[in-house]
């Protein structure tokens, strides 16, 4: 939590800010990775375990499927590729007047990042980001 008047990007050399080190957990079962969307974060819950990590995530755009529901990663990929889906196109097209690539290789310009998850969710992942100040925000079409 930032005081007032301290910017949250740049908070000034040596300024004192509280960073959270405690959090409520979101409703159980506890079991695996649950992604809190309002709080937006994810939590990782091992099997067999009594510990929880927890980590900032970008969420849906106001809008972009904020549904409930109960998944399974089904693949993991080191350096993905990502083909951009036509309505997100299209939406890039609409909002910013402009044509991004329909796909992106692996590397830093790939908004994908390093490591993915894919869900078994059409489209859905859980990926790293060459764009770190969309965490924490409502900065995407679908991912985490």
């Amino acid at each position: 939590m930032l005081a007032r008047g301290v910017n949250p990007w740049l908070p000034g050399q040596a300024r004192k800010v509280v960073i959270p080190a405690q959090y409520v957990l979101p409703p159980k079962p506890w079991v695996g990775i649950v992604v809190d969307i309002p709080a937006r974060r994810i939590y990782y819950f091992p099997a067999h375990d009594h510990v929880v990590f927890t980590y900032p995530v970008g969420v849906f755009l106001p809008g972009w499927k904020e549904s409930l529901t109960t998944t399974e990663i089904i693949a993991k990929y080191r350096m993905p590729a990502w083909n951009v889906p036509k309505n997100i196109h299209a939406w890039f097209k609409k909002k910013f007047h402009m044509n991004i690539p329909w796909y992106w290789p692996p590397g830093p310009e790939n908004p994908m990042g390093e490591l993915a998850m894919e869900t078994g969710l059409s489209g859905i992942f859980i990926h790293g980001t060459y764009h770190p100040w969309g965490v924490g925000m409502r900065s995407s079409q679908g991912c985490f």
